[in-house]
């Protein structure tokens, strides 16, 4: 087994690839999320809830607050010993409100509805190594916006290595297109490392009410578990034909969360937690159709407070 400060290393090489191009992820944040049911699994389903209480924008008289919501159900089906299918469906509720705004031709949304759909097939190659090819496609927009001018969609390639039973290493590498934008290219680290007893490293998805990429350290004691961490997340999608300046355009935010999370296992299949944290660099942002800015201003951090239960079958 390699030593502590090998895996220091391996930790730390992981989080400084995700920093330096977690810019470019986008909208491919939510991938990790199905492919964790890779991992012997047969079925799984969860339900986070987030608010994210009010915050001012930055020299405007506007404050934003955000309720979210994502389900998530997917299985996993064993073609062979070595082949494997899986399916994840997803949606994902931001439902904005934007209150004392003095310019709502440039800042002002409010439902935003995201769906996604991933197929994927597996093939554990050998005792250490799991591929797992996948093809994604979602929508993305405010309540009233072209369905057709919604939709986005790439495939991706997640590769694990499994050292031991404590410790598997991968990446995931996609192309996934994005609204008004250029493809986002996506290398994604991801680290699950159960180090001592009861504690755990993740790098990749940190589950909350809007997949993010980023680090989850937790510690589990009998039914409870305890866990801090944090994520990068961006949202982005297609607004309706009522906004003006920004008609069938762009609104985009993005930010990086931190957060504690407590809960409790009633069962060994089913998890329930609550988490309260606060996000950071938050940034707002609109744009034309066809990608030309018109407004983009920091927001001050915002606190946010939020419910998850996940269900493995």
């Amino acid at each position: 087994m390699a030593s502590a400060r090998s895996f220091s290393a391996i930790v730390t090489a992981f989080a400084f690839l995700a920093i330096s191009v977690s810019s470019a992820w986008g909208q491919a944040l939510d991938i990790p999320t199905i492919v964790t049911g890779a991992h012997g699994t047969d079925s799984w389903a969860s339900l986070h809830y987030a608010h994210q209480f009010k915050t001012d924008i930055d020299d405007t008289l506007t404050e934003m607050s955000r309720d979210s919501v994502q389900l998530i159900a997917g299985h996993r089906f064993q073609l062979n010993d070595d082949v494997f299918l899986i399916g994840n469906v997803a949606y994902q509720g931001s439902y904005y409100d934007f209150s004392k705004n003095n310019d709502p031709a440039q800042l002002v949304w409010n439902d935003i509805h995201q769906a996604g759909l991933l197929m994927g097939v597996g093939w554990k190659a050998s005792e250490n190594w799991t591929l797992v090819a996948l093809a994604l496609g979602r929508t993305s927009g405010e309540s009233g916006a072209d369905f057709g001018d919604t939709l986005t969609g790439g495939a991706a390639l997640a590769v694990d290595y499994t050292w031991n039973e404590n410790l598997t290493t991968g990446v995931i590498l996609g192309v996934i297109s994005q609204l008004e934008d250029s493809a986002a290219i996506m290398p994604i680290p991801t680290i699950d490392w159960r180090f001592a007893e009861g504690w755990r490293f993740q790098f990749g998805v940190a589950e909350m009410a809007y997949p993010g990429i980023g680090p989850v350290l937790s510690y589990r004691s009998g039914p409870w578990q305890f866990a801090l961490g944090g994520s990068f997340q961006k949202r982005r999608y297609r607004l309706d034909d009522r906004r003006g300046p920004i008609d069938e355009g762009i609104g985009q935010e993005q930010s990086f969360p931190i957060f504690v999370r407590a809960g409790i296992s009633p069962t060994p299949k089913m998890d329930l937690s609550f988490m309260i944290g606060t996000a950071l660099g938050g940034k707002i942002r609109s744009e034309q159709n066809g990608g030309a800015r018109i407004f983009e201003r920091n927001y001050d951090p915002a606190l946010i407070l939020g419910l998850n239960a996940g269900f493995r079958f």
